[in-house]
């Protein structure tokens, strides 16, 4: 009897074995590996450092990550690190600032009025030797932290900004993108652009006022974090999260976290950066479909210290070496 009724039921769940979709590789895991604190903003000269924290994030997760997130100045004339990432089998995300060496910054209407079309142009040649990569140009613009670039505070007249900021991505890619085609783009706003009230407010689309066009843009990002040592939350439940997403779906462009993160505190029962990272390897496939690349902010910020320990790390790990998140450039 046993076995007629294990026959039967494997009879009854065949079709639902054979139909049953696999997963596929979808998401392009990536980190900004800056464990040491030695890797920071200016990846020309701390390449090795960079180097040295990828590959040992790589022995403990288990497997070469899709992407290496870098960040550097805007009169870059090499990168170092990139041209090292593409020969090792990983994609670059060079997160393009508006910083001129240290200090000083560059002004968005001096770029719109041609005084750098020179530097664009010889840079976006440079480019074409490093293959395909994720450009993530000036982001936060919305932030009252990066005013030196406008003629206005962005958060206190995000129209005037948004004209100046729009007018400053169209005028970059239309002198990089015909020399540098295989540069996918990345507009990436504060997460506060796309929420009313705070972190846990209502969706907003301020973002808008700063979005260049859907012809100028293949990723729609934000840096989304959990920023709290003792509040453990999901992704599901974390209004900032999901703001971002209901309001960035409305343009049909692929998603990307372009940082994210969470605390790791093991001295309560369940870490924060543990719950963050299983709850969006548990949910993306389902409820996130349009997220296609997730880059963990491996260091220790003025936001909190994001890098990655314990049974946080065990998570990402998990997370990372699922089928869904494996592909590869």
């Amino acid at each position: 009897m046993r076995l007629k009724a294990f026959i039967t039921l494997l009879y009854l769940l065949t079709p639902t074995l054979l139909h049953a979709t696999p997963p596929v590789p979808t998401i392009m895991v990536g980190i900004h590996p800056n464990s040491d604190g030695n890797c920071d903003t200016d990846i020309s000269t701390n390449a090795s450092y960079c180097e040295a924290n990828i590959l040992a994030r790589e022995t403990e997760i288990g497997r070469k990550f899709a992407i290496d997130s870098q960040y550097g100045p805007f009169d870059f004339t090499s990168i170092p690190e990139s041209e090292w990432t593409i020969l090792n089998g990983r994609m670059p995300m060079y997160t393009w600032g508006h910083r001129i060496g240290a200090n000083n910054c560059v002004y968005y209407l001096d770029i719109v009025n041609g005084v750098y079309d020179t530097q664009l142009t010889a840079q976006a040649t440079y480019l074409t030797t490093l293959g395909p990569m994720i450009v993530r140009l000036m982001p936060e613009m919305d932030k009252t932290k990066n005013t030196c670039q406008f003629s206005v505070d962005p958060e206190i007249d995000p129209v005037t900004a948004g004209i100046e900021f729009q007018a400053l991505w169209q005028h970059v890619y239309n002198i990089v993108h015909p020399i540098a085609t295989q540069i996918k783009w990345d507009f990436s706003p504060g997460v506060g652009a796309f929420t009313t009230g705070g972190s846990s407010g209502t969706p907003s689309n301020l973002w808008m006022d700063f979005y260049p066009g859907d012809s100028y843009v293949d990723y729609i990002g934000s840096e989304i974090y959990n920023l709290d040592s003792d509040t453990i939350r999901s992704v599901v439940d974390s209004p900032a999260f999901n703001n971002w997403y209901v309001e960035a779906i409305t343009r049909n462009k692929d998603l990307m976290l372009s940082e994210t993160g969470a605390i790791n505190n093991d001295t309560i029962p369940i870490s924060p950066q543990q719950k963050w990272f299983y709850s969006l390897s548990k949910n993306a496939a389902s409820a996130y479909p349009k997220i296609k690349v997730v880059v963990e902010f491996d260091t220790n910020g003025a936001g909190g210290d994001f890098r990655l320990a314990g049974t946080g790390e065990a998570a990402f790990a998990d997370m990372s070496n699922k089928i869904y998140f494996s592909k590869m450039p």
